[in-house]
């Protein structure tokens, strides 16, 4: 029904401009594309979010992500103090925190959550464009920002990116996601060396920021 109410509405000059990019640069890439899948909104259409919330949501997903991979509850703990960050935890964060045996899986889905940190860090102005989504992202790059900065210095340095600039990536991961969706479908390979956790957690992290369908960050949904 949603794919269905986004075709019946009448694209912006906008919206269509931007899919008419994202399907040029998937072409150059070998990526597969999907004509009809519709464009996002456009920029007056969507509620960005600001950037000390963005910064923060950064922190909150990176403690969470290094307790993933170490399993280390005192370095955690360290890092909770370090950035004063007990404010900025979504309730499925705190409950793997305070789980003292959090299974693999648990563990690997909030590893998984670098490649949201690094979405909203470039969203924040930090460093420079995203790479195309063949590999993960260097995680301990992203720790030396956030220790240099702080908690206080990330938010007050974080600098939100044009709308457009953000739409045009979020338009570029939701296509992307949907062909490594459609090639698992049909049981071949992500195309194009496309790594589909990269890419989920991309479109993930960049729903979250431009407030699609009012979802917090616990409850986003990836729809292709």
């Amino acid at each position: 029904m949603r794919l269905l109410s986004r075709l019946r509405a009448r694209p912006l000059p906008e919206t269509e401009a931007r899919k008419a990019r994202s399907i040029a640069q998937l072409r150059s890439e070998a990526v597969p594309v999907f004509d009809i899948l519709p464009p996002l909104d456009g920029a007056a259409q969507i509620t960005l979010r600001k950037a000390p919330q963005v910064a923060g949501r950064a922190i909150g997903a990176m403690i969470c992500a290094v307790l993933g991979e170490t399993r280390d509850i005192d370095l955690v703990a360290e890092l909770v103090e370090q950035y004063h960050a007990d404010d900025l935890f979504t309730a499925a964060e705190r409950a793997f925190i305070a789980d003292p045996a959090p299974d693999d899986a648990t563990c690997a889905r909030f590893v998984w959550r670098y490649e949201g940190v690094n979405v909203l860090l470039w969203a924040c102005g930090f460093g420079d464009a995203l790479p195309y989504p063949a590999e993960a992202v260097h995680a301990p790059r992203m720790g030396r920002l956030l220790s240099r900065l702080g908690r206080e210095g990330l938010q007050v340095q974080a600098k939100m990116r044009p709308a457009g600039d953000i739409l045009d990536a979020a338009d570029l991961a939701y296509r992307y996601h949907w062909a490594v969706r459609n090639a698992r479908l049909n049981k071949r390979h992500p195309p194009s060396n496309l790594d589909q956790g990269v890419v989920y957690e991309r479109h993930y992290a960049f729903n979250w920021l431009i407030g699609s369908l009012g979802q917090d960050w616990d409850d986003i949904t990836t729809d292709t």
